[in-house]
């Protein structure tokens, strides 16, 4: 009997090419609700996949990872699992949440034509320190060169430099959790342990 294949997340080479066609749209439009949505749609899946791959394959792990119903269906619970088995940092789990906090404040709230003109989200953005994931260089100087040929409407935004290190602390997170799914192996299901007789293992 065939094996049971699991159900198809998201591929990291699918969410980054998705997020290329969005990318220029939710960066330089009229409102930084859009960027917030989509950049936390994508960054559930790509956890969901880190996990997928982590687990044993077969039908308990597909439970658990159902975004209905399942036991790690939710992004806190999923990023916690992945913090506990060693496959994100403490900075990533510490982003991530941030991240998805700021998608909740604004998802419920439509009073807001720009979610980065509150406040209380520019607080959570000055906490995001895009710098931690760069082997070179610094933030600063990236949007330094990303003003210089961004088009006249990226001078029109308000504060764009929260709605980019919101935008640069996702990317990079996007690029960390392709690289973690790159370096982990599905493990196999656990063999039977035979006993002797006198309770030590055969």
């Amino acid at each position: 009997m065939s094996q049971k294949k699991r159900p198809r997340l998201h591929t990291f080479d699918d969410l980054k090419e998705r997020l290329m066609q969005f990318s220029d749209g939710m960066l330089l439009g009229p409102s930084g609700l859009p960027l917030i949505l989509v950049f936390l749609s994508f960054l559930e899946h790509a956890v969901a996949n880190v996990l997928q791959k982590a687990f044993i394959n077969g039908s308990t792990s597909d439970s658990l990872l159902d975004p209905i119903d399942g036991f790690l269906g939710s992004f806190k619970s999923r990023c916690d699992v992945a913090y506990c088995l060693g496959l994100i940092t403490t900075r990533d789990k510490k982003d991530l949440e941030t991240l998805a906090q700021i998608r909740n404040m604004v998802a419920h709230s439509v009073q807001d034509a720009e979610p980065f003109s509150r406040e209380d989200v520019r607080e959570l953005c000055d906490g995001l320190d895009p710098d931690v994931y760069l082997a070179s260089g610094s933030w600063d100087e990236a949007m330094k060169e990303i003003e210089a040929v961004s088009p006249p409407q990226f001078a029109s935004i308000e504060r764009p430099e929260y709605r980019m290190r919101f935008a640069g602390v996702a990317v990079a997170l996007i690029e960390v959790l392709d690289a973690v799914h790159s370096r982990t192996t599905t493990p196999i299901s656990a063999a039977p342990i035979k006993l002797n007789p006198n309770g030590t293992p055969a």
